[in-house]
């Protein structure tokens, strides 16, 4: 037996004969809880994404809108995290929407622009969705289609994980004039 602890029990059994009642023994203090490890934990990205963790989906959450003020293109997509993995717009290898311009030759070449625009992701944990507005500025976009598609910054882009992408367009001015946006079909974009 360990010293200490055969100290302890030789006192209590003085006390006990000396016909002193011992005081109750004191309730165990709980221990703090442990913290949280997982998708609560996550709050920034700094490593790649294992390909077998991600799966996503993106829709249009309400009808592509022009802001004329702004002579831009705005839209909100939702965007559904099917995966295993978290995923935020936080860390040295964050998720990202990211907003290409289509050319003849696809995005990489001119009138194509892979890095168009960017809008960070909210913390996304596995099994749920959220909304992301996104402005484009019109100009640049007029006659080419606009594809949408999540992309881990300095990693890749998650199509070639095989992951869903987004088109849409082309815009054009309608029927020519400033300060207007039309879709494909030529449809004025509501405000």
């Amino acid at each position: 037996m360990h010293r200490p602890i055969a100290l302890a029990l030789l006192s209590l059994a003085l006390l006990a004969a000396c016909g002193r009642e011992l005081p109750a023994p004191a309730e165990p203090t709980p221990a703090a809880p442990a913290p949280a490890v997982g998708v609560d934990a996550v709050t920034a990205i700094d490593a790649p994404i294992p390909p077998e963790q991600i799966a996503t989906r993106l829709e249009l959450a309400q009808a592509p809108r022009y802001n004329a003020a702004g002579d831009s293109l705005e839209l909100t997509v939702r965007i559904h995290n099917d995966g295993q993995a978290t995923l935020v717009g936080q860390g040295s290898a964050m998720v990202n929407l990211g907003a290409m311009l289509v050319g003849p030759e696809g995005p990489d070449a001119p009138p194509g622009l892979r890095d168009f625009v960017r809008a960070p992701l909210p913390l996304l944990a596995p099994g749920t969705q959220a909304e992301v507005a996104i402005s484009l500025p019109a100009e640049p976009l007029l006659g080419l289609p606009v594809r949408l598609e999540l992309v881990q910054e300095g990693v890749n882009w998650f199509a070639a994980y095989g992951q869903p992408v987004l088109d849409l367009g082309p815009f054009q001015r309608c029927q020519g004039a400033a300060g207007t946006l039309c879709d494909a079909d030529g449809q004025a974009l509501s405000p």
